[in-house]
C-alpha cells in the first residue's frame, strides 16, 4: 500500500505542484487585492466609459483613445447591478491565475519539465504580482495572447485571430501579435515545396486574418460612425504617448528595471542555446512553439523599447514569454551541470532569497484612509468638473470634462458653470510642469471654484488634498 501511494505521488507530483502553485497564487493575489483600498485612474476611466456607453452619455465619461472591450463589459455588469470595482478585480485575478497556467502549458510543449519553473517565474515577478489585483487591461489582454499561443499550437488559426482581436480590443499594442503569428506560421510551413508552402501559408494566414477581422471590422465601423475616422482611437492612443513627457528616457529602461526586480527572467538569454542542444531529440512541434514564443517576445519588446513613454507595467506584455524562455534556459543549465539535484536546490534557494529581497515590493499596499472620501463621492449626483475620473466609478455622476491645469479649469468653468453641479479637485492631479509643487495653481483653482460653488467636503490623504465644491 505504501509503495503504491509513493508511486502515485511520483507519477502525479508535477500535477500536484502545479495545482498548489495555482492555488497559492490565487490566495496570495486575492489577499493582496483585499489590502488595497484605492481605485486607480485607468480603472475608473474604464468603469466611467461603461456607464457612459450603457446610459447613452447621461452619466460617466468617454475617452476615445481607449479600447472599447473592457468598457463594454462594465456596461453589461452595470446593467445587471453588479459591483463594478469588485467584478473587475475578480476578472483580473482569474486572468492572472489563468496566465500562469497557460505559461506552464506553453513551456511544457517546448520541453517537458520546464512548465512548473515558467509558472513560478511568472507568478513571482513583482510587476505581474502588483497588477494581479488592479482591474486594468494589461493582464487580461496577455491572457488572451497566451490563449492564442495555445490555439496556435493546435493549428486553430481562426480562433487564434479571435483571441488576438480580443487582446487588441483590450489593449491596442497587442494587435502586433497578429504579425508575430503570421511570421510563426511562415516558419512552420517553410519545409514544404513552394506550391504546398504557398497554399498552406495562404490558408492559415487567411483564417488568422478572418478571425481577427470578425471582431476588428465592427470596431472600425463603429469608429467611422462615432469619430468619422476608423483609426481615430489608435491614432490618439499613440499620440498621447508622445504628448506625455517621457520620464524614463533610456531605451534600456525595461532591462534595468527587470534586472533589479526579476533577474531570473534573464535566463531567457540561454534559451536559444538550450533549444539547439534539445533540437536533436525534440519534436518539430516543440521547435515551432519555441519560435512562436521567441517571435512574440522580440516584436513586443521592440515596440515597447522604442516607445518614448515607458512604464514597468507595460512589460507585462512580454514577461510571460520571457518566463517561458527563461525556464528553458535555466533547466538547460541545471541539466548540463553535474549533481542536478544540488542545482535544483540552489535555484530554489535563489528564488527564495529573491522573494525575501522583493518583500518590500510584494507587500506594498496603497491602504490609505479613503473611506470618508469615497463615502462622500458615492452620494454625489449630477454633473461635475473634476481632476479625476474616480467619482464616476463610485456614483452615477456625469464628468463632462477632466482638467489638469489652472488654464483648463478656467476655460471649462467659464463654459460650463451653469450646467454643472460642482467641482471635484485632487491636488495631486494638477499639473504645472515637471518638478513643480503646483500649490499656487491648486489655490487658484480652489478660489475660482468657490466663487460658483460652496465647499462641502475636504480631506487630506497622504500628500494629496481632495476637495468637493457643490451646489
Amino acid at each position: 500500500m505504501r509503495e503504491k501511494f509513493i508511486n502515485h505521488i511520483q507519477k502525479y507530483l508535477e500535477g500536484y505542484c502545479l495545482g498548489l502553485l495555482l492555488l497559492v497564487s490565487f490566495l496570495v493575489y486575492a489577499w493582496y487585492t483585499s489590502r488595497n483600498s484605492s481605485i486607480w485612474w485607468d480603472e475608473s476611466v474604464y468603469i466611467d466609459m461603461g456607464k457612459y456607453f450603457i446610459s447613452n452619455g447621461k452619466i460617466g465619461m468617454w475617452e476615445s483613445l481607449r479600447p472599447p472591450l473592457l468598457p463594454i463589459f462594465y456596461a453589461l455588469a452595470y446593467s445587471l447591478n453588479l459591483p463594478l470595482v469588485f467584478v473587475g478585480q475578480v476578472i483580473v485575478l482569474l486572468a492572472s491565475v489563468g496566465s500562469i497556467w497557460l505559461t506552464y502549458v506553453i513551456a511544457e510543449q517546448i520541453k517537458k519539465g520546464t512548465g512548473l519553473l515558467a509558472g513560478v517565474f511568472l507568478s513571482i515577478t513583482p510587476v505581474f504580482f502588483l497588477f494581479s489585483g488592479i482591474p486594468i487591461t494589461d493582464i487580461i489582454s496577455i491572457f488572451f495572447v497566451l490563449s492564442a499561443v495555445l490555439l496556435h499550437m493546435r493549428k486553430k488559426d481562426y480562433f487564434v485571430g479571435l483571441c488576438i482581436a480580443l487582446a487588441f480590443l483590450l489593449r491596442f499594442p497587442q494587435g502586433l501579435t497578429l504579425v508575430s503569428f503570421g511570421l510563426a506560421s511562415l516558419y512552420q510551413t517553410a519545409d514544404r515545396n513552394i506550391m504546398q508552402w504557398f497554399y498552406v501559408f495562404f490558408r492559415r494566414g487567411l483564417l488568422l486574418c478572418a478571425g481577427f477581422l470578425t471582431l476588428a471590422i465592427p470596431f472600425f465601423i463603429w469608429n467611422y460612425f462615432l469619430y468619422h475616422n476608423i483609426f481615430e482611437p489608435l491614432i490618439l492612443g499613440n499620440a498621447i504617448l508622445g504628448v506625455i513627457d517621457a520620464v524614463y528616457l533610456s531605451r534600456w529602461y525595461y532591462v534595468q528595471q527587470l534586472w533589479a526586480t526579476a533577474p531570473f527572467l534573464f535566463g531567457a538569454i540561454l534559451a536559444p542555446i538550450a533549444l539547439f542542444f534539445h533540437k536533436k531529440t525534440a519534436q518539430k512541434s516543440s521547435c515551432e512553439v519555441f519560435v512562436t514564443v521567441l517571435i512574440i517576445a522580440l516584436i513586443t519588446m521592440a515596440y515597447f523599447f522604442w516607445q518614448p513613454h515607458k512604464e514597468l507595467r507595460y512589460s507585462i506584455a512580454f514577461i510571460p514569454f520571457l518566463a517561458v524562455l527563461s525556464s528553458l534556459g535555466v533547466m538547460f543549465l541545471i541539466d548540463l551541470l553535474p549533481h542536478r539535484t544540488v542545482w535544483l536546490v540552489v535555484v530554489s534557494l535563489g528564488i527564495s532569497y529573491f522573494m525575501y529581497l522583493a518583500i518590500p515590493m510584494l507587500t506594498y499596499t496603497d491602504n490609505y484612509p479613503y473611506g470618508s472620501l469615497y463615502g462622500h463621492l458615492e452620494g454625489l449626483q449630477g454633473s461635475y468638473l473634476s481632476t479625476t475620473p474616480v467619482p464616476g466609478a463610485l456614483s452615477d455622476v456625469k464628468l463632462p470634462e477632466i482638467f489638469s491645469t489652472a488654464t483648463n479649469f478656467e476655460d471649462a468653468l467659464n463654459r460650463r458653470h451653469d450646467s454643472v453641479d460642482g467641482v471635484i479637485i485632487n491636488s495631486c492631479d494638477i499639473f504645472c510642469g515637471w518638478g513643480n509643487t503646483c500649490s499656487a495653481d491648486v489655490s487658484i483653482i480652489q478660489t475660482k471654484a468657490q466663487k460658483f460653488f460652496p465647499k462641502k467636503f475636504e480631506t487630506k490623504i497622504a500628500q494629496c488634498t481632495y476637495s468637493v465644491f457643490e451646489k
